[in-house]
């Protein structure tokens, strides 16, 4: 009898091991703002399964699933967790809500926690700061001949899978594009983060 409590006890204390949580990135954006949801679970082995239906509601998909590993051994013992997160972008202002999510693992089910999102509505002055494109020229002067290289940043508070791009003519030029990004499936490696003026942006250069 002894024998059979403490197998069961131990069966237990695995299950309580094993926790999950969630997070946002921030709970104030406005309309334009993207925010970044996360879900780790730990003591895991394999990729969960998540119903993010729920979400679809008030928020549209920008990017993810991106799935995340790690492992520690820490005295001899070794642990691991996975985390998936998803870029978000609300649609509509107001206080939003990302519901609670079931999280499945094999045969087990585990709920994430809601959290409450404020949206506001976007200002002139926001949308400047939201997206703007800078262009840089390699020189000023130039003969008859020289190559000019003519380079487009974009920045944007939003980071988008798809770009769509319509260059001037330029009438006095030979022109020669070396990039063109133009119906290219973007990844969250595609951006580069960049802080200007105290603001957080995506930039993608084309040259």
């Amino acid at each position: 009898m002894v024998r059979i409590f403490l197998i069961i006890t131990s069966f237990i204390g695995f299950i309580n091991a094993q926790e999950i949580s969630s997070s946002v990135s921030t709970k104030n954006i406005s309309i334009t703002e993207s925010i970044i949801f996360t879900i780790k679970i730990s003591d895991v082995d394999e990729n969960p399964s998540v119903d993010i239906s729920k979400i679809k509601d008030s928020f549209s998909i920008i990017s993810g699933p991106n799935i995340g590993s790690e492992y520690r051994f820490v005295n001899g013992d070794r642990t691991s967790s996975r985390s998936i997160s998803w870029t978000l972008i609300a649609k509509e202002h107001g206080m939003l809500e990302i519901p609670s999510l079931k999280v499945n693992i094999g045969q087990k089910t585990l709920i994430t926690e809601p959290h409450k999102i404020q949206v506001s509505k976007q200002t002139a002055d926001q949308a400047t700061k939201d997206l703007f494109l800078e262009v840089k020229v390699s020189t000023n002067e130039a003969y008859v001949g020289e190559q000019i290289k003519l380079t487009y940043t974009f920045y944007t508070r939003v980071a988008s899978k798809v770009l769509s791009t319509e260059f001037p003519e330029y009438n006095d030029f030979w022109v020669e594009k070396l990039f063109d990004p133009v119906g290219i499936q973007f990844t969250p490696e595609s951006w580069t983060d960049i802080e200007i003026d105290g603001y957080n942006y995506k930039s993608f250069k084309n040259l």
